[in-house]
């Protein structure tokens, strides 16, 4: 199944209870298993995704509203910080800190 024909919220997928199984991790499997784990509590949903796939905190990344002003890192600065941390060998360390730092745990 696909979002763009189906619409994971009626039919088929509404009607069964066996567990999900999305392949990918952009932006639209991510809109897909919020749907799906926020329609359907309890379902059990899983999420294929590569090694490099970063899944960012938006609250920490891109503040909303009044917080943008005192909070949340303007992607320049995320970019230069990753730069500067890596020297061309340590990719999983970088990727480590981006986790630790950015991603929701």
């Amino acid at each position: 199944m696909s979002p763009d024909y189906c619409d994971v919220r009626s039919g088929d997928v509404q009607d069964s209870a066996t567990p999900v199984w999305i392949i990918g991790g952009g932006k639209t499997a991510m809109d897909t298993a919020h749907t799906l784990i926020t329609q359907y509590r309890g379902r059990e949903v899983n999420l294929v995704a590569g090694r490099g796939t970063f899944f960012a905190s938006r609250d920490r990344l891109f503040a909303t509203g009044v917080r943008r002003w005192w909070s949340g890192t303007l992607g320049a600065t995320t970019a230069a910080r990753m730069g500067r941390r890596f020297d061309g060998t340590n990719e999983t360390e970088v990727q480590d800190w981006f986790r630790s730092t950015y991603a929701p745990s």
